[in-house]
């Protein structure tokens, strides 16, 4: 008689085990504790490996879509402490069409990082309303982004490619294939040639089976990957054959990996990828949402998350479920001492925009910026960022791929504060600049600075706080408040707030002095889903003439974004 354990009691077990024991063939004796997300804020669909040829460190990528530069490359030795260390896509010559894609979810999605004969790659979906492109970039040198290549194309069937190269020297894509299955193809990475497709698994009866990956294992293919969509019903499953090219059978207990028809504050986990450490512990990423079930305000998106897997010899792996608090094998020490110029994940900004710099790499247009939109520390007005106004505005018009001068970054704290100088002096009625929560075209919220007319008919300098909101349950609303009069012509100082879960506070002062107007009030969940579902919160600045003639600009300085702290449910929050 077979008896067939349920995947809540699997989960309940590895939990306790995992909780309670240690990996002994590592030869260790205490366990790990840590917190989620590693990757915290808009880290969607992640994949890393495990380089112990560049010092023992592991890699990570994640989805960008319309994001310049996009694909960003974190680094860790310690899987805790993780550095930006490159931007796969960082040219407009790598990826041209990119400032043509009018749907503001389409773009790159999910990428696989891998690395193969002292080439790292990654391979990653090009979506746009006429169809998929697969693109293949290599570097010899991943701290470095002028080192990715200019992409290989290759057809697409589908979209989420993985890229795996067998014992014999082939190299197999595996994709979602035209949604209903996972398909498979042997693929030149250096040509795009390719032989014939072939579909490998349908799955387990969810939806849109996608994300895949295979390993290699005593002996066999694994094949994991995500099933139910990415939202509430998302989950991983596994199946495994002999043969890369099948037959896969299927595990009897999965899915692996989900937290579907639970409690937890942690949501829609799944699209997940597997690797070992220096001391061939397994471990495994996914996505994740910091929504509960609840799913209506996660700001911040689809962000990634660690957990321990058990995979011992012959047999299928065991994936912790994924908490906000984790207990697992022990970590590699702490170490960040990492190469690259850029930051790590949770570090504050503190930016100047000294003559001679250049934008931190964590920064972000959607899609391209207008020609010379923005200049650092210009000769008329060092240590500013010179923003100079695109005709549109945040939202454009509809269908519209034009460029907007709006630059930001990622917001990856729970609690924040983020806060600019502003020196802008409008001329002509509708120029404006400020700062803006931005999820989509369709879904921001800004506080801008913008000459309109006065009760007495002159135009006048006014704070207009503006709520931008379509696919979601919020409305869209205007506040427009006259600057003080002594306010006029000065440095004033912008600031973005979360300073509970539920809203964001919008407020001004004269640079330099302490006391501030709040200007404007909005929920997260404006920034929650929507037409926004696959990505997350950005906080930046921007500048328009709303489709007017003016030409002035903005000058930014004193950037700053810092952590206040994340929210991992239960009532908990780590500082």
């Amino acid at each position: 008689m077979k008896f067939q354990l349920s995947p809540s009691l699997i989960s309940l077990i590895v939990g306790t085990f995992v909780t309670t024991s240690s990996q002994g063939a590592a030869g260790h004796n205490s366990n790990s504790t840590y917190t989620n997300p590693i990757l915290p804020g808009w880290h969607s669909d992640p994949s890393c490996t495990f380089v112990k040829e560049w010092d023992n460190t592991a890699f990570c990528v994640s989805s960008s879509f319309l994001a310049f530069p996009g694909l960003p490359i974190y680094a860790s030795k310690d899987l805790l402490n993780w550095k930006q260390i490159s931007n796969t896509f960082e040219r407009p010559t790598q990826i041209p069409d990119l400032g043509s894609i009018v749907p503001q979810q389409h773009g790159l999605w999910a990428a696989t990082i891998r690395y193969h004969d002292n080439l790292f790659y990654v391979i990653v979906t090009l979506r746009s309303a006429s169809g998929a492109t697969g693109l293949i970039f290599t570097s010899t040198n991943p701290y470095d982004g002028t080192a990715w290549s200019i992409p290989t194309n290759f057809t697409m069937y589908g979209y989420d490619p993985d890229i795996f190269w067998d014992d014999d020297g082939k190299v197999y894509v595996c994709s979602n294939l035209y949604g209903t299955s996972i398909g498979q193809v042997v693929v030149d990475p250096l040509t795009g040639s390719q032989g014939t497709l072939s579909s490998i698994w349908s799955g387990t009866g969810g939806s849109a089976p996608e994300g895949p990956h295979i390993y290699k294992k005593d002996g066999y293919y694994y094949l994991m990957v995500a099933e139910g969509g990415t939202q509430l019903g998302h989950k991983e499953t596994i199946a495994r054959s002999t043969n890369i090219t099948g037959p896969y059978e299927a595990y009897e207990n999965n899915p692996i990996l989900t937290n579907t028809n639970t409690t937890e504050y942690f949501q829609t986990v799944a699209h997940a990828d597997l690797f070992q450490d220096s001391s061939d512990n397994w471990w495994g990423v996914a996505l994740a949402t910091r929504s509960g079930p609840e799913y209506k305000s996660y700001p911040m998106g689809r962000e990634t998350v660690l957990y321990p897997v058990t995979w011992n010899k012959g047999d299928w792996p065991i994936l912790q479920p994924v908490r906000g608090k984790m207990s697992g094998w022990p970590l590699p020490p702490t170490d960040r001492k990492i190469p690259g110029a850029g930051p790590f994940v949770d570090d504050p900004d503190n930016y100047d925009f000294a003559p001679g710099s250049t934008l931190p790499l964590h920064f972000m247009s959607w899609r391209y910026l207008p020609n010379d939109a923005l200049t650092i520390s210009p000769l008329h007005n060092p240590f500013t960022l010179q923003i100079n106004p695109s005709r549109g505005n945040l939202t454009g018009s509809s269908n519209s791929t034009d460029a907007i001068s709006f630059v930001g970054r990622r917001q990856t704290h729970t609690l924040f504060n983020y806060s600019v100088g502003v020196s802008f002096n409008p001329n002509e009625a509708e120029e404006e600049a400020g700062v803006t929560v931005f999820l989509t075209q369709y879904q921001h919220i800004d506080l801008g600075i913008v000459l309109l007319p006065s009760s007495s008919g002159a135009f006048s300098p006014f704070f207009r706080f503006r709520i931008t909101s379509v696919g979601n349950d919020i409305l869209p609303s205007v506040t427009e408040t006259p600057i003080p009069s002594r306010w006029i012509g000065r440095k004033l100082r912008l600031e973005i707030q979360a300073l509970n879960l539920t809203h964001y506070t919008f407020g001004a002062a004269l640079a330099g002095h302490k006391t501030k107007v709040t200007l404007g009030e909005a929920p997260v969940t404006v920034v929650s889903g929507g037409t926004g579902l696959y990505t997350g919160a950005i906080l930046g600045t921007y500048a328009t003439r709303n489709g007017g003639t003016g030409t002035a600009a903005a000058y930014i300085s004193r950037w700053r974004y810092k952590g206040v702290a994340q929210y991992i449910g239960n009532g908990e929050y780590v500082y």
